[in-house]
């Protein structure tokens, strides 16, 4: 007899997460975008039970085949993110186009933010493949969505996956600065729990950060034309649930804002 056991294990990540895109069998290296709400993960069993005429129950069963899938929804929809889950698509410049060839393209992929127990937690999986449905929502506060789903892939001596938590990316100002070590940063106050934010250093030419107070801090990034550039070229006020998403732009020597969360 054959039967078939779900085993879903929801809200693993809790949102916004950072999704990290790269070259299939490396670590995701290209932030893609930030998610809206939580990311889920779900196992799916399929086993095969052996039953006898003597017994009520199975007296044994063996699990066939695992399946594991990651969604999410993306609030940016580059024609990089809508190329990497639309099937039959290619982009070329500011031209995304559907074509006749299916491309079953496989990526990397690194899932980067807050567990349920509050400590940061990274997914990292270096091969999936996009199969989901794709659904593309325009929203009322002039949001676009894209609602994603990707299915991990197995191959001979890798890890499908690997989650890792109490990741340290705090980041203590120093002068309102601190080195960058990674594409997110929780930062602290130099002292006291205030503190001004004006520049990063550790980035290269189209790095993309994204960095947020640590918890219990307040945080300002102070617009300033050489170093940080912020919409509006006002100065914007982060606490813990507020985001800044900065693009290292090496030509001005500048940190360049393409998104915010304000919460």
């Amino acid at each position: 007899m054959e039967g078939v056991i779900e085993m879903a294990r929801p809200d693993v990540l809790v949102g916004p997460v950072a999704i990290y895109k790269g070259v299939a069998g490396a670590k995701g290296n290209v932030l893609m975008a930030l998610t809206q709400g939580d990311t889920s993960f779900e196992q799916t069993k399929e086993n095969k039970e052996i039953e006898c005429n003597e017994s009520l129950r199975p007296i044994k069963t063996f699990t066939t085949s695992v399946k594991e899938v990651i969604k999410f929804s993306i609030l940016e929809s580059t024609l990089a993110n809508l190329g990497m889950v639309l099937e039959t698509s290619s982009v070329n410049g500011n031209t995304l186009t559907l074509t006749s060839n299916a491309t079953d393209e496989e990526i990397s992929l690194m899932l980067l933010g807050k567990g349920p127990n509050n400590v940061n937690r990274v997914w990292d999986s270096p091969y999936v493949k996009n199969t989901g449905n794709v659904t593309y929502k325009f929203s009322k506060k002039d949001e676009s969505i894209i609602e994603v789903e990707v299915t991990i892939l197995e191959q001979p001596g890798v890890a499908p996956l690997t989650i890792t938590d109490g990741v340290d990316l705090a980041k203590t100002l120093s002068s309102g600065t601190f080195a960058a070590t990674s594409l997110i940063a929780f930062i602290k106050s130099e002292s006291g729990v205030t503190d001004d934010l004006t520049s990063i250093t550790g980035l290269n030419d189209g790095d993309i950060i994204i960095v947020q107070p640590y918890a219990g801090h307040t945080i300002t990034a102070k617009q300033a034309t050489d170093t940080l550039e912020l919409y509006g070229s006002i100065d914007f006020v982060m606490t813990p649930k507020d985001s800044l998403t900065l693009k290292y732009v090496a030509a001005g020597t500048k940190l360049v804002e393409i998104a915010r969360v304000d919460a």
